[in-house]
């Protein structure tokens, strides 16, 4: 089985719409980066003050101790107390439109076109369905 590479001028002729020009690569880029996005869980957290396990009671009274003030030992800046503006779970997720995502998916192609990635055969067939055989059928 014969392979040719794809060539710009053989992709416009069987009707593959390919991009010109720099067209396509905010596109590209937009959508990469909403992939990317999408993948993330964004479960991280961190337990704030009052979500640490621990007394609210005041640890000694305001005056007269000679030390600082001290409200609760849940404080950030004390052992075992809590986070400041610690991560909290959130949605990472974004949307791409059908239109973008389209003219992404071309100008990922056109670049391949491009770069001489991609290959064409005239038929190519497997007749029962399995990976031996595939592999078989590319490599010949």
């Amino acid at each position: 089985m014969a392979s040719n590479v794809l060539t710009i001028d053989a992709a416009k002729q069987a009707n593959v719409q390919v991009v010109e020009g720099r067209k396509g690569a905010h596109a590209l880029h937009d959508t990469i980066i909403a992939y990317r996005a999408n993948r993330r869980q964004g479960n991280a957290s961190t337990k704030s003050r009052n979500e640490v396990a621990g007394s609210g009671k005041k640890l000694w009274k305001q005056k007269g101790t000679g030390r600082a003030r001290m409200g609760s030992a849940r404080s950030p800046i004390w052992s075992g107390g809590g986070v400041v503006w610690g991560p909290k779970p959130r949605d990472y997720s974004k949307k791409i439109p059908r239109q973008v995502k389209t003219l992404a998916f071309r100008t990922a192609l056109t670049s391949r076109i491009n770069d001489g990635d991609v290959l064409v055969t005239a038929d190519f067939q497997v007749s029962d369905g399995k990976t031996k055989s595939f592999v078989a059928a590319s490599l010949a």
